[in-house]
């Protein structure tokens, strides 16, 4: 049975925003995208000049699996570039901070409700926080 793709316009509801990573497979270049959740982008660097120009993203997710019959959780740091940024040859750092830059899989963010000069979206149920808080006291 297939997993089903998370939809992005359904998770707008809950996280505001979700992450659109494009890995292509550098011998065949076919492209399979997967969604990044938004907790494991920890930072977005931007343009010094325009911070709503996004270059890169930082992400840190832990994964668990099987080694030598053991249970092994590491956590992993990568950078990728914001989708469209193309800097010139040798302005493409390998590493950022030690961290692989991982240029074959950039990320697109898909934001709702991202107020001007702001690098996050806003989910739609954060307006009705308040309403509830009142509503469970009345």
């Amino acid at each position: 049975m297939a997993e089903s793709a998370p939809r992005p316009e359904g998770e707008g509801l809950t996280d505001g925003e979700r992450y659109a990573a494009l890995f292509t497979n550098p011998l065949t270049g076919r492209v399979q995208l997967r969604w990044l959740e938004p907790d494991e982008i920890s930072d977005i660097i931007c343009d010094p000049e325009d911070g709503t120009a996004h270059w890169y993203y930082r992400r840190e997710w832990s994964a668990r699996f099987v080694q030598d019959g053991r249970l092994v959780e590491a956590t992993t740091t990568t950078f990728h570039p914001a989708l469209g940024y193309e800097p010139a040859g040798s302005a493409r750092p390998r590493t950022i901070d030690g961290y692989n830059v991982l240029w074959d899989s950039p990320v697109r963010m898909v934001s709702v409700n991202r107020p001007s000069g702001s690098q996050r979206g806003i989910p739609d149920a954060f307006a009705a926080i308040a309403w509830a808080r009142s509503y469970k006291e009345f």
